[in-house]
């Protein structure tokens, strides 16, 4: 119970997140953004499909998830905090995004901050045989942790709540409407997360030219139309495809939006986007937060 109680303290210190009043009602006041959705007629044009797409009122973070964020996390659970970090860069900083994290890792986190904030129905449910049943399993279950050379865990599906509201991946059209700010401009998506001008670009994103090759602490540029930072920029972000929010095959690549402190400038675009390994760790992945309204 006192460790519990230690790392909500901690918590407060670098989030604006509270803990609720009651296990069973969560009262998220976690400083996330309302994204307000499309209405009729005024459909993103998603660029995946280039076709428009209907997008429902969801909240964000304006942050990406930092080092100590995960410190939190990895001391709770029992992990090397300094997986989250790069040795080269020197000193651990607090307030940096967090990087080496794989998919596995940012699902793993999802449930975690859902349980410390009071969420009873967590947005995954994560199956594993154990004693040769599949089942939802926890953190308790050393399955939960598991994982092969490869970075592959043994897990046999993940399925999302779809009436769960507590902490998730942001879908890729969530992450682009987001990004692009078109909720606050209205059918006119912003190429860079902040601005339409190449000139401006560093003032909002830690790229290849300014980042010094490695990434930022968050909050350093100026954010998007919506508040938001980092989304052109600092690390890319998983997410999760609309169509696959429970996941049968744990093998396939998944997506990550957004660039990072290694990309060029031409890749900044909000549009961009690319795929990797669930398991692997990359010294420019993060992640961020959303939750459903």
């Amino acid at each position: 119970m006192k460790t519990t109680i230690l790392l909500a303290t901690f918590w407060l210190l670098f989030t604006a997140i509270h803990i609720p009043d009651t296990l069973n009602v969560p009262k998220p006041d976690d400083g996330f953004i309302l994204v307000e959705g499309t209405k009729a007629g005024e459909d993103y044009k998603f660029t995946e499909k280039n076709i428009p797409v209907p997008v429902k009122t969801f909240y964000i973070a304006p942050t990406e998830v930092t080092y100590a964020q995960m410190a939190l996390y990895c001391y709770d659970n029992g992990l090397d905090p300094k997986i989250f970090h790069n040795k080269g860069w020197g000193v651990e900083e607090a307030t940096r995004a967090a990087v080496n994290v794989n998919w596995y890792d940012a699902i793993r986190y999802c449930n975690w901050l859902s349980e410390q904030t009071g969420y009873m129905n967590k947005a995954y449910d994560i199956y594993a045989k154990v004693d040769g049943v599949s089942r939802i399993i926890t953190p308790k279950d050393s399955i939960y942790w598991k994982e092969d050379k490869s970075g592959k865990v043994f897990w046999d599906s993940i399925k999302y709540d779809t009436t769960s509201k507590a902490y998730r991946l942001p879908t890729e059209v969530e992450w682009e409407y987001a990004a692009s700010s078109y909720s606050e401009l209205g059918k006119k998506p912003q190429l860079y997360a902040g601005t339409d001008s190449l000139s401006e670009l560093e003032k909002y994103a830690w790229y290849e030219k300014n980042s010094e090759s490695r990434a930022r602490k968050i909050k350093k540029k100026e954010p998007n139309k919506l508040g938001i930072y980092d989304m052109s920029g600092n690390v890319s972000e998983w997410c999760v495809r609309t169509d696959k929010l429970s996941i049968d095959n744990l093998i396939e690549n998944r997506r990550l939006r957004g660039s990072s402190w290694a990309n060029g400038a031409d890749q900044c675009a909000v549009t961009h986007s690319y795929t990797s390994r669930l398991g692997i760790r990359e010294n420019y992945n993060g992640f961020r937060l959303t939750r459903t309204h």
